[in-house]
């Protein structure tokens, strides 16, 4: 009865691994065709559903080199944090800019950073491979 039971886990684990590879690869095409605040965004999430997985598979001690591929996955998902912060403090503060005009330079400053931060991590997503993942 063990050895079924840790057959279906062992089977329906693949098959959620098999199904998140295809919806991150997904996503990542999508950044790399149009990198738009949703894209990433929506990519961030994907790369955070497959930590979670892979320390779900670390507690379950499954062997194979999870400690690499979940420091690959953390690189990348902490490579958009600052994008990330800006697209929020933006989302935040575009409300407010009428009833503080004198925060124009606050607002054009953000944009500045944003564009600067889109176009490096634009090149960083095109140039991702999927090689490391399939594997």
């Amino acid at each position: 009865m063990v050895a079924r039971s840790s057959t279906l886990l062992a089977a329906s684990l693949a098959k959620r691994v098999k199904a998140m590879r295809g919806r991150y690869r997904k996503r990542l095409e999508r950044c790399q065709r149009k990198f738009s605040e949703s894209a990433v965004h929506d990519l961030r999430i994907e790369t955070r559903r497959l930590l979670a997985l892979l320390d779900l598979l670390r507690a379950l001690h499954f062997p194979g080199p999870l400690r690499k591929i979940r420091k690959v996955f953390k690189k990348r998902l902490d490579a958009f944090d600052e994008l990330r912060d800006t697209h929020v403090q933006l989302s935040l503060l575009r409300p407010l800019w009428r009833q503080f005009p004198e925060a124009r330079e606050l607002d054009a400053r953000l944009c500045r950073h944003e564009r600067r931060l889109t176009d490096e991590l634009h090149q960083g997503v095109h140039a991702t491979k999927q090689a490391r993942l399939e594997r």
